[in-house]
């Protein structure tokens, strides 16, 4: 008996019952070029022998061979709530989005020779609660780049226009020909820190979408960044090419240390809706 999580047209993630700690990815051959799945099965065993690999990401227990229509890759299964249906189920309050996003940002930015493309993705990352403590952990790390090894996806949070970098603000500064940086890192970050607060489907602008830092200032001002604040000055850093990424840091205890918390004012199909609110107009 299987138990499917994702059914897709080239992909496949399923547990067997019988084998309940294993889960197992199958990729369709078919559908895709056979020197992409060779290079992608190459960087999955290099990713499974790599000693110092991070704790927090998930890693292949084995990787099968290339057969006639597909290739089976044997991950551990991790116990938790994937953060998609996470904030869908719960109504997160900025004290639990900042722990949250503090432990991602301090584990991510420790890995200084990996890049997490796919880290603004609320699909990819697992919520595990601990002694009402609120952690996490990272899956499907097809998408890391490691050891030479890179990968053609960013997230849409980061980068809304797949392959063509020069129409998305503040992109540059985190590519170095066909890799990234750990810029790409720091602006994943504050992209998935509005995707929790506000349940949207991508945060950063298009230049031709967003004329200017203005129109993109009415969206901080919509969700009451304070502009005097440093997580609004750093948020507006990751759009310009000159000035480098600063990480998030200790940007959203400071707002609640002045006083500031959620104020839900919505929900749709992707989760609550926040903006902040300051605590008896003080």
């Amino acid at each position: 008996m299987k138990e499917f999580f994702k059914q897709g047209e080239y992909v496949t993630v399923y547990r067997d019952l019988d084998n309940p700690d294993v889960i197992l990815k199958k990729f369709d051959v078919l559908s895709w070029k056979i020197e992409e799945y060779k290079k992608q099965r190459e960087k999955l065993i290099a990713m499974r022998r790599k000693r110092n690999w991070p704790n927090f990401v998930i890693k292949p227990i084995k990787v099968g061979k290339i057969n006639v229509c597909s290739m089976v890759i044997k991950y551990p299964f991790i116990k938790g709530i994937e953060l998609e249906k996470y904030l869908k189920d719960n109504d997160i309050d900025l004290l639990t989005c900042a722990k949250l996003l503090q432990k991602i940002e301090k584990n991510v930015m420790s890995m200084k020779d990996m890049v997490f493309l796919d880290l603004a993705n609320t699909n990819n990352i697992m919520i595990l609660n601990k002694d009402d403590d609120i952690d996490f952990f990272l899956i499907d790390a097809d998408d890391i780049q490691f050891g030479g090894y890179t990968s053609d996806l960013i997230s849409s949070l980061v980068a809304p226009c797949f392959e063509d970098y020069d129409n998305i603000m503040g992109m540059k500064k985190c590519l170095n020909g066909e890799y990234v940086t750990k810029q790409l890192d720091i602006r994943s970050i504050y992209a998935l820190f509005y995707a929790i607060m506000n349940a949207e489907q991508f945060f950063y602008p298009l230049l031709y979408e967003r004329e200017s830092l203005n129109e993109y200032e009415k969206l901080l001002h919509l969700l009451r960044i304070p502009e005097d604040s440093t997580l609004y000055r750093k948020t507006m850093q990751t759009l310009m090419e000159d000035v480098p990424n600063e990480s998030v840091g200790d940007s959203l205890f400071e707002l609640i240390d002045d006083g500031y918390s959620f104020e839900t004012y919505g929900k749709d199909n992707c989760g609550y809706k926040h903006r902040l609110v300051r605590k008896n107009n003080l």
